[in-house]
């Protein structure tokens, strides 16, 4: 591998050192660093955590690859392909963190070609360690997977990840009981899991629960309360067409009272850190 810390010096210029055409020794770079420069501290870091992931230290070779994905301002440039090798080396010592993100990048195609297979595979490893967020992902293959698609498998790990504390899981979780996809249909459910979402704030069951709320489907209707969770909702949907159409559709059955009503819970539930919500 290409040393990363001597290309990292050379690519800084400060006024009190030229770096152009020379690489400074390491001891320099300890003694700017003790001096107070952050660029100097921040390649003594590097420095460190290149030679430990060499050596083979799972923690630094996931340190690596996240340094190679993101990209950051002391690095020479992204490099997914780099990213992936070090998180590959990171995953197979058991790292979770560099499982899940290996098993992003083989679903997307970063850095590796784009393989569903290897990708559940890496999720599957993450989720087993505890992962909170690769059993959304299982979920969504299992849900969406025209060759292997199971919904009772889509409903374990949807399920998972919610026990897990993951809203996404949560509401797709809820959106299975509505549909009775893998589990017996249940507005009821679907409405206490949405419910669950909304008050982590999350604008999708916020959403999904104001229109159970509107048509009276697991809920006994309430205009107000469904109201309420549109315009909660529409804070981070904004104007959109369609959320926008649902209002309107809905504003004309409700008095000109209700919807003021609605708004002022509205402003309640939020300030209250949705504890208070109606």
């Amino acid at each position: 591998m290409k040393n990363i810390f001597y290309t990292i010096i050379l690519s800084f210029l400060f006024s009190s050192v030229c770096l152009a055409d020379r690489e400074l020794s390491i001891k320099e770079i300890e003694i700017l660093a003790e001096q107070g420069e952050p660029w100097a501290q921040s390649a003594l870091r590097l420095e460190k955590t290149e030679i430990l992931a060499e050596q083979g230290d799972a923690d630094a070779q996931y340190m690596l690859g996240e340094l190679y994905y993101i990209g950051t301002e002391i690095y020479p440039h992204q490099d997914y392909k780099e990213a992936a090798k070090w998180y590959r080396l990171s995953a197979e010592q058991g790292n979770a963190e560099a499982q899940y993100n290996l098993a992003v990048m083989y679903l997307e195609g970063k850095g590796v070609k784009k393989d569903a297979k290897e990708a559940i595979k890496f999720f599957e490893l993450a989720s087993k360690q505890g992962h909170k967020d690769a059993p959304f992902y299982l979920g969504l293959y299992y849900y969406n997977d025209y060759q292997e698609q199971d919904y009772e498998e889509a409903v374990k790990w949807f399920r998972l990840g919610a026990n897990r504390g993951d809203v996404m899981s949560l509401n797709q979780l809820a959106m299975l009981y509505y549909e009775g996809s893998g589990v017996m249909k249940s507005y009821e459910k679907a409405a206490e899991l949405y419910l669950r979402g909304a008050e982590q704030n999350n604008p999708k069951s916020q959403m999904n629960l104001a229109l159970l709320y509107l048509e009276g489907k697991g809920v006994i209707q309430d205009f107000v309360i469904g109201y309420m969770w549109l315009n909660i909702s529409m804070r981070s949907h904004g104007e959109e067409k369609f959320y926008v159409m649902i209002r309107e559709r809905h504003s004309k059955k409700m008095t000109p009272e209700q919807i003021t009503k609605a708004q002022e819970l509205a402003r309640q539930c939020i300030e209250s850190n949705y504890k208070d919500c109606g």
